[in-house]
């Protein structure tokens, strides 16, 4: 298309109209300047979160071992109304959820970004400049209200945005000062210090390094820390890369593993054997409808287990971006709260809540499976008598049992697609023990003591439950 030239004379009377127009045209709420001294606090018994003495696993506030079954949550704070985000908040917690991961700030990724659904932008000039305190309100509700209901919310507070494009706020970044980052990040330690469900996340699909952000990314931490915000820290890279790799900083509490179908076990894998130790999750890997399969879903989850991870993220579209238009699958992101992928997670968190999971050891070394497909992973408890195996494509595995215990074990298959279980028989340790899997398209087995239950098992019909 042409695109044709203009005479200035023309244009000047529309410019000085438009000009005078201005503040008509401006959204008719207020948005009075923050006020400093606004301090958010909440409670809940499961709050704050905490590093294990062997830095493994995330503890809660009485000390319990605590997986996070995470949801993708990226535009609830600016896309929803409090009605909606109080539904998707029951919804997740009812399902077995107990993290999410929300984008304080949304660029892109909602119908009027950046400002909320009740109008207001998150700041009144320049970003990161002169916070808007109606904004912050909205934010402070959602996020006491996931406190309240035992959800943590891992806040991304500047979302870097992929390659550094318009899905973030890169491009802002650059021209923001390091000490206007840092008067943000205190702003925001300040209100949120005494919120205890919060896990800070700094970054978002992107290095620093890369976009030459690094004194912008550690003004924003230094400033959060400066203003008494002691929950944990994390990051968010880029795909097939750790917050290890592009954060390797002090302020690092938590790793994470940002991956995908093809690719995430090894990358867990190697998380998992990294020194100095920390706890590391899948905070990112193919979501329902945009590329994962079922197996796929259920696998990022089972693998993260195996492999020593501490929690695992799930992702749906439209569900992440609560209907804001841009989902190729519409805007019905209700109706896919109840989706395949949701039903079939939540059977994995009660799976979990059944079992030791924190005393299992991956089986790096292969001293249990000896042999299974290249994608089957496993992990055990010798004091526990009880080793899980996962196998995303069906097939024979070998083990060797003996380490486990020098009496018969009971071996029960378990579906991750239905959560019933198949198959249950009792096996003698041996050299060489040979299991065959059920039909199906993935499969866990679970070897244990016969005098413990194994749960939550759903009898199938026709057969004896176990």
């Amino acid at each position: 298309m042409t695109r044709r030239r203009r005479s200035w004379p023309l244009l000047l009377p529309g410019l000085a109209l438009c000009l005078l127009a201005l503040f008509a045209c401006a959204p008719s709420h207020t948005c009075p300047s923050v006020a400093r001294s606004t301090r958010v606090a909440a409670t809940n018994d499961r709050f704050p979160l905490s590093l294990s003495a062997n830095r493994r696993f995330l503890i809660d506030a009485s000390g319990k071992p605590l997986f996070l079954l995470g949801d993708t949550a990226w535009s609830l704070i600016a896309q929803l109304r409090r009605e909606e985000a109080e539904l998707y908040l029951d919804d997740r917690r009812a399902r077995g959820f107990n993290a999410i991961l929300v984008n304080l700030l949304e660029h892109r990724f909602a119908d009027n970004a950046p400002r909320n659904a009740y109008g207001h932008a998150p700041f009144l000039s320049a970003a990161f400049d002169q916070p808007c305190e109606e904004y912050f309100r909205h934010a402070d509700w959602i996020l006491t209200r996931a406190c309240a209901k035992g959800i943590a919310v891992f806040l991304v507070y500047a979302y870097l945005g992929y390659e550094g494009g318009d899905q973030g706020w890169a491009r802002e970044l650059q021209h923001t000062s390091p000490e206007t980052c840092r008067r943000f990040g205190a702003f925001l330690g300040h209100r949120y210090a005494n919120l205890p469900n919060l896990v800070w996340v700094a970054g978002g699909d992107a290095a620093p390094d890369t976009l030459n952000l690094a004194p912008q990314v550690n003004a924003l931490v230094d400033g959060i820390r400066s203003a008494g915000a002691r929950q944990l820290h994390t990051a968010h890279s880029r795909r097939h890369r750790s917050a290890c790799d592009d954060f390797n900083a002090a302020w690092l509490d938590l790793n994470t593993t940002y991956s995908d179908c093809d690719q995430a076990l090894a990358r867990l894998r190697l998380d998992g054997r990294r020194t100095p130790t920390l706890p590391f999750l899948l905070i990112e890997g193919r979501y329902e409808n945009e590329g994962a399969s079922p197996t796929c879903l259920r696998a990022q989850a089972y693998w993260t287990l195996l492999t020593g991870g501490c929690g695992y993220f799930f992702g749906n579209l439209p569900v992440w971006g609560f209907g804001a238009g841009f989902e190729a699958g519409g805007r019905d992101w209700f109706s896919a709260l109840d989706s395949p992928g949701v039903r079939s997670l939540s059977l994995f968190a009660q799976l979990v809540r059944a079992w030791p999971w924190h005393r299992l050891q991956p089986d790096t070394q292969a001293q249990f499976l000896r042999d299974g497909p290249r994608e089957a992973v496993a992990a055990f408890s010798v004091d526990d008598k009880l080793a899980l195996i996962y196998m995303p494509k069906i097939s024979r595995i070998r083990l060797d049992a003996r380490f486990l215990s020098d009496r018969p074990l009971l071996a029960v298959w378990y579906r991750p697609q239905d959560g019933r279980c198949h198959r249950v028989e009792t096996v003698a340790p041996a050299a060489e023990l040979v299991l065959d899997p059920p039909p199906g398209d993935d499969a866990l087995a679970l070897l244990a003591r016969p005098s413990s239950l194994i749960e939550p098992c759903i009898p199938t019909p026709g057969r004896d439950g176990p």
